[in-house]
């Protein structure tokens, strides 16, 4: 009742939630510190933290590198800014990796919960339980099963996803102008530019752009003209800070995308079994949000998650789908608890 309590104080009061609820999503944030077991370092498939970090930022001004294995590493260049050039200036600053790590790591789990705060307060501009909401939202972004089982969530198009959909609607519904659709560019690009090599990680922040843009045009029909205009600014600031990388990328599309499909095709594999493979394995566990092909999967006996199989027990099983049960009502408890 205590949580419900300081929900309601939040609501009531909106100039104390404004600073409360965001410190309350920073202090919830340090349970990533725990993450790390002593000066050690989380390594997890495609998640690399480099422990040479000058080299890394200058090897970051090349789409050619002599290590790799002469063909070009485009992929370098989105990292410059800003993962690249956070992990210089942690070496300048003297911070052993690991500490860097965990800063960058604290950074993005936090981040991921400030970024749907914000989106929430934007859907929700008009409703009085606003705060309480946005802050809910917040934490059970962070605090779900898949940042538990993935640390893919902790990369910047997954965390900031929310973020820029949330600043674009705000753009949109409360008429912003010139200076806020450069700063909203600016924004996208220190927070996706990372992700921009990868084209299908791009794809899925500005899929949800779009349909929105797509919605508020069907819904405010006479606005087309300003709607239109504010969304090509805001693209046309974005593409031109991201030159430096389009240019080689767009140099090189045609190999980039011929060489992908030449690997799939060496070992008889298509872009369907890819996005098969990607796809849960059923409804029920897409619900508990374990549905990954990898999690009961095994190497030469060796399973990839060796924490998976308690997840199959028929207690825990039932325990899932109850705490599943609870959050889709949750919204409802809160707003008569709240009201």
């Amino acid at each position: 009742m205590n949580f419900i309590s300081f929900l309601r104080r939040a609501d009531y009061s909106p100039f104390p939630a404004k600073i409360l609820c965001p410190l309350a999503i920073l202090l919830a944030g340090m349970v990533s510190v725990f993450w790390f077991q002593g000066d050690t370092i989380i390594y997890w498939g495609d998640f690399i933290f480099p422990i040479n970090r000058t080299l890394f930022w200058h090897q970051s001004f090349y789409a050619w590198l002599d290590i790799s294995i002469g063909l070009d590493k485009l992929q370098s260049v989105g990292e410059m800014i800003p993962f690249g050039l956070f992990v210089y200036l942690s070496e300048l600053a003297g911070l052993t990796v690991s500490a860097a790590q965990k800063i960058w790591m604290y950074g993005m789990f936090t981040g991921s919960g400030l970024a749907m705060y914000v989106l929430a307060l934007a859907a929700l501009r008009e409703e009085k339980s606003r705060y309480a909401a946005a802050l809910l939202a917040g934490l059970l972004y962070m605090f779900n099963p898949w940042t538990a089982t993935h640390m893919a969530f902790l990369w910047q198009h997954m965390v900031f996803i929310p973020l820029a959909l949330g600043l674009y609607i705000k753009g949109l519904n409360e008429r912003r102008g010139v200076r806020y659709a450069i700063g909203f560019a600016i924004v996208l690009w220190l927070t996706s530019t990372t992700s921009i090599t990868n084209m299908r990680a791009i794809a899925l922040e500005f899929v949800f752009l779009a349909l929105f843009f797509i919605y508020y045009l069907l819904t405010h029909r006479g606005e087309m003209k300003r709607v239109v205009k504010f969304s090509l600014f805001v693209a046309g600031i974005y593409l031109l800070l991201n030159f430096y990388i389009i240019v080689p990328l767009i140099s090189n599309f045609s190999r980039i995308f011929s060489e992908t499909g030449a690997a799939y095709q060496e070992i008889n594999f298509t872009w369907l079994d890819a996005f098969t493979l990607n796809s849960a394995r059923s409804g029920v566990e897409s619900l508990r949000l374990l549905g990954s092909w990898a999690l009961p999967a095994a190497h030469s006996g060796y399973p990839y998650y060796y924490w998976y199989p308690p997840y199959t027990n028929a207690f825990l099983m039932i325990v899932s789908f109850v705490l599943i049960a609870f959050a889709a009502c949750l919204p409802l408890m809160l707003s008569k608890c709240i009201g």
